[in-house]
């Protein structure tokens, strides 16, 4: 299973990887750029692989650059811890709402006319 995997080098830039072993990446990227620090590291969420998050990264870092650490370690949280709760919570509300709604629907509706 590959990792969400965020390093910054020496130069200041991003490397957004899916990979199994993070430290590692971090010290070959170290070895070539003389330090690196990984920034964040997560198992995606369910249903998603760790390349399919690296290609939506891309997308929405490319959209906002230039951007800094930070800015990209508060987007990986929101990615891949936040937003899938937040979607899970939001869809078993909506179900229950349905089914309350069903309950009530399932009386006869009186007809006016009669």
């Amino acid at each position: 299973m590959k990792l969400l995997t965020i390093i910054v080098d020496a130069t200041g830039a991003l490397h957004i990887e899916a990979t199994r072993a993070p430290d590692l990446r971090r010290r070959e990227i170290s070895a070539q750029t003389g330090s690196a620090d990984l920034i964040f590291a997560a198992v995606p969420p369910l249903g998603q692989s760790a390349e399919q998050l690296v290609a939506e990264f891309g997308v929405e870092i490319g959209a906002r650059m230039p951007v800094d650490a930070d800015t990209v370690r508060r987007i990986a949280v929101w990615r891949v811890h936040v937003k899938p709760r937040l979607q899970r919570v939001t869809r078993t509300i909506c179900k229950r709402l349905l089914r309350k709604l069903r309950l009530r629907r399932a009386a006869p509706i009186p007809d006016p006319a009669h």
